[in-house]
């Protein structure tokens, strides 16, 4: 069996059935742009270790990112896993192929600070500015975002229920079970989402929506994101840089505990939320180590008496 019949079959029988429409778009984007060029007319079973090693380096050499060259490579190794499991081939050659070096998160982390977030909702357009708020003072994923509807908004407890997410206009679970949960509503948000709630062409619809009442484009938050940011002379950052990752160094330096954060988050464990951002977390120790000293100066040991 060629690569390519492989690839078509994988798609069609398992992928369609296994993934979320955005998965699938985007395993089906990974096999057209990168895998099917190289191997697509190779019989599966002439692939090796070494042939797919050489075609991680090449990759590395010629510009295409460490975290790219990764994902097309597990890609590769899912398909290849497949065939190893229906009897395509004897066993899946990809097991020892060694990934590219990625450097750690924490260094490619940006994050603006609480005034220059002010300072971005500002610049935004006023029909706007809700969007930028939400997404720095609640840090919810912009799929989770965008999914909103005024069903989830409860301002009499203020609440946020977060079920789902939307991508590509397509509304499906979130990214993971423990991404559902209910998370507080800032009392600054109220008046401004009951403002964006009011003028909703339908009153139980997206709150975040055309004017139409159809769902945004994904594209759509960047673009106001971009030119908020160039408008206030701020640096650029991503739109999950502006809200999660800003909502989250937010709180740490506010001194908000890690058990707190990790369920207003909604991570399964603290270790994703502690390796990310390891970075910040040395200056909120130093806050504690400060208030840990003021504590004991205020005690004013004597020690023990000296004997003469």
């Amino acid at each position: 069996m060629l690569f390519n019949d492989l690839v078509a079959m994988w798609l069609s029988t398992v992928a369609a059935v296994t993934l979320k429409p955005s998965g699938y778009k985007s395993y089906s984007a990974i096999c057209t742009n990168h895998l099917l060029p190289s191997y697509g007319d190779m019989p599966i079973e002439t692939i090796t270790a070494a042939d797919v090693q050489a075609y991680v380096a090449d990759k590395v050499e010629s510009g295409l990112s460490p975290r790219t060259v990764s994902n097309t490579v597990q890609v590769l190794r899912r398909l290849m896993a497949y065939a190893a499991d229906t009897g395509l081939i004897e066993s899946n050659p990809l097991t020892a192929v060694a990934m590219p070096r990625q450097e750690p998160s924490a260094s490619r982390l940006r994050y603006l600070t609480p005034d220059q977030l002010r300072q971005a909702i500002d610049a935004a357009p006023k029909a706007w500015a809700v969007l930028l708020a939400t997404a720095c003072m609640v840090g919810l994923r912009r799929g989770e975002q965008l999914s909103l509807l005024a069903s989830d908004l409860n301002f009499e407890n203020r609440t946020i229920s977060v079920s789902k997410t939307i991508r590509n206009g397509v509304v499906s679970s979130p990214k993971t079970p423990w991404s559902i949960g209910v998370v507080p509503m800032p009392e600054s948000l109220v008046p401004l989402l009951q403002e964006r709630i009011s003028k909703l062409p339908d009153p139980n619809g997206l709150v975040f929506c055309r004017s139409d009442g159809s769902p945004l484009p994904d594209s759509l938050p960047n673009r106001i994101l971009k030119k908020a940011l160039d408008t206030a002379g701020l640096p650029q950052v991503s739109w999950h840089e502006f809200g999660r990752h800003s909502w989250v160094v937010a709180h740490l330096q506010a001194g908000t505990d890690i058990p707190t954060l990790q369920r207003l988050g909604r991570w399964k464990t603290a270790d994703v939320l502690l390796s990310t951002y390891a970075h910040v977390l040395p200056a909120s120790g130093g806050d504690a180590v400060r208030r840990l000293d003021e504590l004991m100066a205020q005690q004013q040991p004597q020690g023990r008496p000296q004997r003469v």
